[in-house]
């Protein structure tokens, strides 16, 4: 995301603020819908100079100028308004702001919104509300709030103008539902230490998170519709990644040494490939057979028969995805093993982003490699032991790998990764503005150090090696990005981004 920030205003900003609120589009909505001059933003500025001298508790005006990019890009401040005659609101802060004409559509509106909550938090702990006043004809005003489930309060006239007042809850809303595997003290604990969140069975909300969500139960999936400003649950409709029959059609630039060879068919048409079939045998004597719909390791079979994996697709019916086996796997203990590389990726302001958890797992199979043994014991690799061993970390500590091997693993997963960035097509749902999903990259390495792309699953497992540290470092890039932290949070930095 670009970086935007709230700076006090100086005396050299003058001209630059002066160039936005000359301009009638923008102060159309703003005070008294006229233009400023500069005697009008001379003014402004010595007036917010002299508020800067006063203590907090007599202080009622605070201005900042929006940054974007190294740009000033706006203004925006909460201050009194007691010149409304209801005396409800004498003594409440009310928003004020303006953006630049080429700056508005980008998403700063709310991004501003989020930085002045915390700055009012700072300066005016005591209260816990915010107000804005919007023209009842400020049809473009009246729709953003409306989108970030802003609520009406009130409906005043000022001026001769009926304006409605919305009101802004300083600390956000969150709900969370996870699977049993991850403890909710954690989450609560998380959230809550950055002062900027409060847990509420209350919707619209401004963050959702779902996390293995195909293992909850009816009650819990009724959250899936509910609107939530965040959400990390992502429309994945266009998203060919997932499946495993298109995962390597998907990946177009992606260089042919990380795929497998494989057939995709379906067992109604068996027959139609059988040819096919026949010429991968020849090639590799050994294929794997992956049914499409299958999770969690279940539905994969291994044969060195053609007829034999003939009858097994036409038994189990369904459609099906049929790979060379890696013969040269690079072996653990006389083990197979192969990584899991948890893979975040964000849609915010409709621009896409791709993290990976420096944590890369190791699953391993329960018994040693013996390459014509069709046990999946032998075949199967997962992580169902205690003991959750970490790449790179495990080869170093075992002097397994020199610096240069690794070194070179890693530019292989770069490659994977960066053709994943650019051929994921994910989109938010129209009941949430931010969204964001996790995936589980499978891959395995070869005795000669080559990474082959398995799979790229959807909804993946949360085993992991620290909880505490991979949430933190999530939270990092998805909500703290909208919802900057009222209270210092130390950076853990457990995602790195692909750019």
């Amino acid at each position: 995301m670009n970086k935007i920030s709230l700076e006090e205003i100086k005396p050299k900003d003058l001209y630059r603020i002066y160039e936005i609120t000359s301009n009638p589009e923008v102060m159309k909505y703003v005070g008294n819908g006229k233009q400023w001059t500069k005697e009008n933003v001379y003014n402004f500025i010595k007036y917010n100079l002299i508020e800067k001298k006063q203590n907090n508790s007599k202080r009622t005006h605070y201005s900042y100028k929006i940054v974007y990019n190294n740009d000033l890009a706006g203004i925006i401040e909460f201050h009194q308004f007691n010149e409304l005659k209801n005396k409800n609101y004498h003594n409440k802060y009310f928003i004020t702001r303006f953006i630049d004409i080429k700056y508005q559509r980008k998403g700063l509106g709310y991004l501003s919104m989020q930085l002045i909550k915390k700055e009012f938090y700072i300066h005016k702990s005591q209260s816990d509300k915010l107000y804005s006043l919007v023209r009842k004809s400020n049809e473009p005003m009246k729709k953003f709030m409306n989108k970030y489930n802003y609520q009406i309060k009130d409906e005043v006239i000022f001026n001769n103008e009926i304006f409605l007042i919305y009101e802004i809850n300083i600390v956000n809303t969150y709900l969370f539902t996870v699977n049993k595997n991850i403890p909710n003290e954690l989450i609560n604990s998380l959230l809550q230490k950055r002062k900027n969140w409060n847990k509420t069975e209350v919707f619209p909300n401004d963050f959702l998170l779902f996390l293995n969500y195909y293992d909850f139960n009816k009650n819990n999936r009724k959250h899936f519709y509910k609107k939530s400003n965040m959400k990390s649950l992502v429309n994945n409709e266009n998203n060919y990644l997932i499946s495993k029959d298109k995962v390597f059609n998907s990946l177009k630039n992606l260089n042919s040494k990380y795929k497998l060879d494989e057939i995709k068919l379906d067992s109604k048409n068996i027959n139609k490939y059988k040819n096919s079939i026949q010429d991968l045998f020849d090639k590799y004597n050994l294929l794997i057979i992956k049914k499409v719909k299958s999770y969690a390791g279940r539905d994969i079979y291994f044969s060195n028969s053609f007829s034999n994996l003939v009858n097994q697709i036409i038994n189990e019916k369904g459609t099906f995805v049929i790979q060379e086996y890696i013969k040269n796997p690079y072996l653990i203990n006389n083990k197979k093993f192969h990584f899991r590389v948890n893979i975040l990726v964000t849609f915010f302001n409709k621009i896409i982003k791709l993290y990976f958890n420096k944590d890369i797992l190791m699953g391993f199979a329960q018994k040693e490699f013996i390459l014509n043994k069709l046990n999946k014991n032998i075949h199967n690799s997962h992580f169902r032991n205690k003991e959750i061993n970490i790449f790179p970390e495990y080869f170093i500590e075992n002097n397994l790998l020199t610096n240069e091997n690794i070194n070179y693993i890693y530019k292989q997963l770069y490659d994977i990764l960066k053709s994943i960035k650019n051929n994921i097509d994910i989109s938010c749902y129209s009941d949430s503005n931010f969204c964001f999903e996790l995936y589980g990259l499978d891959l395995m390495i070869t005795e000669d150090l080559n990474l082959k792309l398995i799979e790229f699953n959807f909804n993946p497992g949360m085993k992991m090696k620290n909880y505490n540290q991979f949430f933190e470092g999530l939270l990092e890039k998805t909500i703290d990005e909208i919802y900057p932290p009222y209270s210092n949070i130390e950076k853990v930095n457990s995602f790195i981004e692909i750019n």
